[in-house]
């Protein structure tokens, strides 16, 4: 099981040269992987977490609303993903 809270490594823009750095690494993942991401975040675009829940077979993409952006585990709704995680990880 993994949950994933950051962007994997991936840049922070898509370049169209060569695509994300970790292209070939994060398909090899196969354990249960959760990717929470917020939906407007000004330091990792969303787009990573999209990249990432495509490329890992058992991945589950939970998007965020959250007031803070970036800093899912700050502020007065920082309880949604600790929620999510938690049941997440539980049946494991």
């Amino acid at each position: 099981m993994m949950v994933l809270t950051v962007n994997l490594g991936l840049p922070h823009s898509l370049d169209k040269k060569i695509g994300f750095i970790n292209d070939g690494v994060i398909e090899k993942i196969t354990c249960p992987t959760l990717i929470l991401h917020r939906r407007i975040d000004n330091s990792v675009p969303f787009i990573n977490a999209v990249h990432a829940h495509s490329s890992i077979v058992n991945s589950e993409l939970f998007p965020l609303d959250n007031e803070w952006g970036h800093l899912i585990w700050v502020g007065k709704d920082s309880s949604i993903p600790i929620r999510k995680t938690v049941s997440f990880i539980n049946p494991y």
